[in-house]
């Protein structure tokens, strides 16, 4: 079983904010339908991505009660949540691929708890930015820019300004998270390009 993570703040507003939370990262990393954690389904689609969202909630909430949890899923049995925590569980444990996905939303969600926390530790050790339609460049010398905000005339004539470019992808993934490790002075890391 899931060892609970340590959440200092009870209050429930705190508490609403961060499953809140977790319905959308969910959503969003698994580009699922906006009322996929209340529609009546058992398409895998739509079960898995809800699941991991009934598990991370458990996990990073304090003294939220399965009953609670269970509302937020359109008042769901209690019974329903337990299964979905011991079935993720059973990923972690057995299935490494999943165990990564479950593990890439993770970091982010226990980012975003720790900041609606106030935790401020957590910002000198990472940043954290929210993306949705955006570019990468990757340059010859290994070193990477991420760009937002541009008109497809205006990244065009940036990208051939550039020397060196080695490759360049465009993501449309609407609420994808980029969560990144900064340097030990707290400065960018090399290469970042500023994201607007």
């Amino acid at each position: 079983m899931m060892n609970q993570e340590i959440i200092t703040n009870s209050n429930a507003s705190v508490q609403d904010e961060i499953m809140d939370f977790i319905i959308d990262i969910v959503k969003g990393y698994f580009d699922c339908i906006d009322d996929y954690h209340i529609v009546r389904t058992r398409k895998r689609s739509i079960v898995y991505p809800r699941q991991i969202a009934m598990y991370l909630m458990k996990k990073y909430t304090n003294n939220v009660t399965l009953g609670v949890i269970a509302k937020k899923f359109g008042n769901k049995n209690h019974a329903t949540i337990i299964h979905a925590i011991k079935k993720i569980d059973g990923y972690i444990q057995f299935d490494k691929k999943e165990k990564k996905k479950i593990a890439e939303i993770e970091k982010v969600v226990k980012f975003k708890t720790n900041a609606i926390l106030n935790n401020v530790d957590i910002f000198k050790s990472y940043y954290y930015i929210d993306l949705a339609n955006f570019y990468s460049i990757k340059m010859k010398n290994n070193k990477s820019v991420l760009l937002v905000g541009f008109e497809n005339d205006e990244f065009e004539d940036f990208v051939n300004s550039i020397k060196n470019v080695e490759e360049v992808k465009e993501h449309n993934e609407t609420g994808k998270y980029i969560l990144e490790k900064r340097q030990k002075n707290g400065e960018q890391k090399e290469g970042q390009g500023e994201v607007a």
